[in-house]
């Protein structure tokens, strides 16, 4: 009886381990795939796609001459591609020095660029004073921040032209305000100058 009970408990071990064994390795024999790129194969790249935003309106910053810079801008779009600006910045107190200039941007992006050397009606006015002006204009939801894309453009040392302005208005005005609120140009002469 003993030799019995021995051999079915050995049987028993037997067939236990082989049941634990067989489970266990189960995917051992399976072939897993594996990707892989050779170099001759480029990964795709994927890109986003900017929607593009209205940019038309006005943009200002600051509120008082008197404690410091104010400006405005205004942007009127001519084509999908294209738009005029007219910008009028005051460095405040005390030397409340002036900068005005007006221009056509290409716009990509909701990234606009101004180069005075593609710009011949901008050019026309202000000659050799802006001959290597790059800037550029970074529209975002309600505001628009103004870099100086190389060198700058000459407006000086603390020139505040480089700033984030805020909408204000989204309408086109018939007549650019300077920042002191005087009637200046009236909207449709620059604009013909760019039209085409």
């Amino acid at each position: 009886m003993k030799k019995l009970v021995r051999k079915q408990s050995m049987f028993f071990y037997a067939f236990l381990f082989l049941t634990i064994f067989s489970c266990k390795d189960k995917n051992v024999n399976e072939k897993k795939e594996v990707s892989s790129i050779t170099p001759t194969e480029k990964p795709t790249e994927v890109t986003e796609k900017v929607k593009p935003l209205s940019i038309v309106g006005t943009y200002s910053f600051g509120t008082n001459l008197e404690k410091g810079a104010i400006g405005k801008v205004y942007v009127y779009p001519i084509t999908d591609s294209t738009a005029v600006f007219y910008l009028d910045v005051s460095e405040g107190a005390p030397d409340y020095m002036l900068t005005t200039l007006y221009g056509e941007m290409l716009v990509k992006d909701n990234v606009g660029t101004y180069d005075s050397k593609k710009d011949k009606q901008g050019a026309e006015q202000y000659g050799d004073a802006l001959s290597n002006c790059v800037m550029k204009f970074e529209f975002k939801q309600g505001e628009l921040t103004i870099k100086p894309k190389e060198k700058g453009c000459g407006f000086g040392k603390d020139a505040s032209v480089y700033s984030t302005y805020k909408l204000i208005n989204e309408t086109t005005p018939k007549y650019f305000e300077n920042v002191q609120g005087t009637k200046s140009y009236p909207v449709e002469l620059i604009l013909e100058k760019y039209k085409k």
